[in-house]
């Protein structure tokens, strides 16, 4: 699983659709599971959380699926081309 981080301000309500809009689309078309967490103070700070050292995060990109073949490569893609729409719509990625 790989993650990352959006954003520490506060997304408004109006804004999530577009975003999960495109992680649909990017799990649909990049057979990754993509999903969005907002506001989620708490993501990071369990024990299971060993991907790198993070502070203050609340929103970020979560990427998952069975490891092997090419997964690494189209979370790469697909991952990037959320990013790079979230940054579009104002996020700061």
């Amino acid at each position: 699983m790989r993650c990352v981080r959006i954003s520490t301000k506060k997304i408004t309500l109006d804004i999530p659709e577009k975003p999960d809009r495109c992680a649909l689309d990017c799990s649909r078309d990049g057979d990754v599971h993509i999903f969005i967490q907002y506001d989620d103070p708490e993501g990071f700070n369990s024990g299971l959380a060993r991907y790198g050292s993070f502070r203050n995060v609340q929103n970020y990109i979560v990427l998952a699926g069975k490891k092997g073949g090419d997964f690494s490569e189209r979370c790469g893609y697909w991952g990037e081309k959320l990013v790079l729409y979230a940054q579009q719509l104002g996020l700061n990625t």
